[in-house]
């Protein structure tokens, strides 16, 4: 009988419907720059990502839901909520688009099937009427995936400092991949980075100005691939009808 019950789990798991992705909770934990902000800048955060694997004849989501940002300097904790993000790789696409969903509180990007380099995914701006010291550490972003099937996904995050900004996400112009053949900005600047607001980066975060409009990006984290599950639980699945044969 407890053969027959894991069998039973077994045969549910390795039996997923063929749309059923991952859901994945992920943290990079990594510092600022020993680049001091000065009162009165935004600091902007950008989550970037690369996948492998979309089907061309379906596409495929990436989604980030649950996700904030913590650290603390000068004794104050900050904890900043990122708003939702989601990915679309579109067969029909041509060119990749960002806009910020202000009634839903998210990004959505549609992207081709086929691209070069990182892909934006989120990003939040955080004013700084105080300012902040140079060499925060910890900085911790962590968040909620849920990948559709197949998708290997690896993402990172970079954090640069602007004298000016703004809160209207939409104003910003925000270049949705680093591939300057598949979004409108023919450029080389890196997927995030603000296009309407360059003129006024500087150091601090993560970058150090000049054409670093993203900061330096932190080692990346690497998500499971949703169909390994299913593979190993028809892999034991396998492995208990062979007890199972030996126990008859």
């Amino acid at each position: 009988m407890a053969v027959s019950r894991v069998l039973t789990a077994l045969v549910a798991a390795a039996l997923l419907p063929s749309g059923t992705g991952a859901q994945t909770t992920s943290t990079i934990s990594s510092n600022f720059n020993g680049i001091a902000i000065a009162p009165g800048s935004d600091l902007w955060f950008t989550a970037v990502f690369s996948v492998r694997g979309q089907n061309p004849s379906v596409g495929g989501t990436v989604r980030l839901v649950n996700s904030s940002i913590t650290f603390t300097a000068n004794g104050v904790t900050y904890h900043v909520a990122v708003p939702d993000a989601v990915f679309t790789f579109s067969p029909t696409a041509t060119v990749a688009t960002t806009s910020f969903n202000v009634a839903l509180n998210r990004w959505e990007t549609t992207a081709p099937l086929s691209f070069q380099g990182d892909a934006f995914l989120a990003g939040v701006a955080l004013p700084l009427p105080s300012g902040l010291p140079g060499g925060v550490t910890p900085v911790t972003w962590t968040g909620t995936f849920l990948t559709t099937p197949d998708l290997a996904v690896t993402w990172r995050w970079g954090a640069a400092a602007y004298t000016s900004f703004t809160s209207d996400y939409n104003a910003l112009q925000v270049k949705p991949l680093d591939d300057n053949k598949a979004t409108l900005y023919a450029n080389p600047d890196h997927a995030g980075t603000p296009e309407s607001r360059k003129g006024y980066v500087t150091g601090g975060g993560r970058g150090g100005g000049g054409a670093n409009y993203t900061g330096s990006p932190t080692p990346p984290a690497t998500l499971p691939e949703p169909a390994t599950i299913v593979l190993l639980a028809t892999g034991l699945l396998g492995l208990g009808l062979v007890r199972l044969r030996r126990s008859a």
